[in-house]
């Protein structure tokens, strides 16, 4: 009995009883394997945290903080929305605020980052023309894709006089394309005009203008942006910059 008194207050038998206890031991496992009583156990370990208790508070906390997150995205998303719906109420009288809705439709990026690809020079003016009137403040890159024959300096400057892009927002990279459709045989390529960061809302805001758009010729004038979002995004091509 003394003996086992002894082992019962032996330091090195309370600090395996409570390792063990974190690595996740009940208190019965303990005393049988240290010869302790498991009462003992469990004075020596009160107030202990099993590795999987903490395990699955960690785990607790990244799904409030992710749910959070996930709230605070659905709440901007919802205001985003309802600004989009409240500017649509006195945008749609611009001629130009809806030839760029129109020009987006059609070659618009619908599932990534605001921006449009297209080869006719005048709608990358139009385009652009557009995003300095509503998207002022909003800075672009551009992308050439171009046959290797032309002459990328000619290139760089003539789709930065159009587009009013800054040479250090865009970057040229002419690949090999065969010459065939009227995009393909464009002397001056195919250029891509794309918001850099702080635009996502103007994507959103766009898919609602555009589904406003077809749902007003249709004679349903509403939307959220995600119909148009779903039945175009299949149709979503963006150039590799």
């Amino acid at each position: 009995m003394g003996q086992q008194e002894n082992r019962m207050h032996n330091p090195e038998t309370r600090e395996e009883a409570c390792r063990l206890r974190q690595s996740g031991v009940g208190l019965a496992g303990i005393a049988e394997r240290l010869g302790v009583a498991k009462s003992t156990v469990s004075l020596w370990t009160r107030g202990l945290r099993t590795d999987t208790e903490v395990g699955r508070d960690r785990l607790r906390n990244i799904r409030r903080v992710h749910g959070l997150l996930k709230l605070k995205a659905s709440q901007r998303a919802e205001r985003t929305n309802v600004a989009a719906h409240s500017e649509w109420q006195h945008l749609r009288s611009d001629p130009l605020f809806l030839l760029g809705v129109g020009i987006y439709i059609g070659e618009g990026n619908k599932t990534k980052r605001f921006g449009l690809t297209n080869a006719n020079p005048s709608v990358i003016r139009s385009w652009a023309g557009w995003c300095r009137k509503f998207a002022a403040g909003v800075e672009f890159r551009g992308c050439i894709m171009a046959h290797p024959d032309l002459d990328e300096s000619v290139l760089r400057q003539f789709w930065s006089e159009v587009s009013g892009v800054k040479s250090i927002c865009y970057w040229t990279k002419p690949v090999a394309v065969p010459r065939t459709g009227s995009a393909a045989t464009s002397r001056h390529g195919t250029f891509q005009m794309i918001a850099k960061r702080g635009a996502k809302h103007l994507l959103q805001k766009m898919l609602v203008w555009s589904e406003l758009a077809l749902n007003t010729l249709q004679g349903s004038p509403s939307g959220d942006g995600l119909g148009l979002q779903n039945r175009m995004s299949q149709f979503d091509s963006e150039l590799p910059c």
